[in-house]
């Protein structure tokens, strides 16, 4: 096996943990989860219940994310959706798992991607973006401005777990850790974070990071952090086979 030998720690949270994880292992690695993140529900639900109250007055909802997927889905309460777009071919199946078939789904699985999918023309279009508190404003400024009339509502949050950073910054002064792993610009910073001290990034000095994509990549070296491993898609079995090709 490729990764045997290898100790691999995973900082995601939610529905991909264990996807990633069992890849992993199927790979040799020994596998360490340590979420930098959790999922939390928004503040109030009032935002999404009135859109959904409100279903058939929009044409298109667009969802970016499986964890926005499942918080969306299990306010429905047997609703039947519009037209669904998702990001990718993970957001997708969870959407499909919950018994809505996905209209639109990107080669390219991100928000760009998701743009080239989508008709150029949207104008006099609504469109539902249920997604996480933190976002970006790339998608419904570019969805704005072909004309739809976008509503974005919170479905969910992240933040920092209150447990772990210890047993994370004793993990990694071990030095069995051969690569982290970081899924989102949220665990690339939590993860500085619960590492303390006045360099974190000196406490990654010597391991492999991968990125699950660009968008991660990107917003990992913003704060600081090098990366060495990129999937090429956005997606658990993309950053496996990246790792594995990496340490091969």
């Amino acid at each position: 096996m490729t990764l045997e030998g290898r100790t691999v720690l995973t900082t995601r949270a939610g529905s991909g943990s264990s996807a990633l994880r069992e890849l992993l292992a199927d790979l040799g690695a020994t596998v360490v989860e340590i979420p930098t993140i959790e999922i939390v529900p928004p503040q109030t639900w009032k935002p999404v219940d009135r859109a959904i109250a409100s279903l058939a007055d929009y044409d298109w909802v667009v969802l970016t994310s499986a964890n926005a997927a499942e918080a969306f889905c299990g306010r429905l309460e047997g609703r039947t959706l519009p037209p669904l777009a998702a990001v990718g071919d993970k957001t997708a199946r969870r959407l499909e798992e919950l018994g809505h078939p996905v209209a639109i789904i990107p080669e390219d699985y991100r928000a760009q991607g998701l743009l080239k999918a989508l008709p150029e023309d949207l104008e006099g279009l609504r469109i539902l973006l249920p997604r996480a508190l933190v976002a970006g404003e790339d998608l419904p400024a570019a969805l704005r401005a072909r004309g739809a009339e976008v509503e974005v509502v919170t479905v969910y949050r992240t933040r920092r777990p209150k447990e772990g950073a210890e047993r994370l910054r004793r993990l990694i002064g071990t030095g069995r850790i051969d690569c982290v792993t970081i899924t989102s610009g949220s665990t690339a910073r939590n993860l500085l974070e619960m590492l303390g001290s006045d360099d974190p990034t000196r406490r990654l000095g010597g391991l492999t990071v991968a990125s699950i994509g660009p968008v991660t990549t990107a917003a990992a070296r913003a704060v600081g952090i090098e990366v060495h491993v990129e999937a090429p898609t956005a997606t658990a079995e993309a950053l496996a086979g990246a790792i594995a090709e990496h340490f091969s």
